[in-house]
């Protein structure tokens, strides 16, 4: 193989996991082998979402000003089954 892509393979996650893992209700693996993180990186989601939608968001938040788009999203993941922390189902706004 080439340097250039003994490097990029080099930074790839294995496709298969290391150590126990067991399955959430909605049957993505949870890794039992990494410890539990309490400082996490932020990372970002971008969807395209029709107009008539967004327009619909932005009523609803104009009437919670506590809630942002991203609580509204993060409240609807945990009522999808993902574990989402209390945490982050609060307004950052301001801190």
């Amino acid at each position: 193989m080439s340097k250039k892509l003994d490097s990029i393979l080099a930074t790839m996650t294995p496709a298969t996991q290391k150590g126990g893992a067991h399955y959430h209700s909605n049957n993505y693996a949870i890794n039992d082998a990494q410890p539990v993180n309490t400082h996490y990186q932020i990372e970002r989601i971008v969807a395209e979402i029709p107009n008539y939608l967004k327009r619909e968001i932005k009523l609803y938040l104009a009437e919670r000003p506590k809630e942002t788009e991203r609580t509204l999203i993060l409240k609807a993941l945990k009522a999808y089954g993902f574990m989402v922390k209390e945490e982050e189902l609060i307004d950052k706004r301001g801190k």
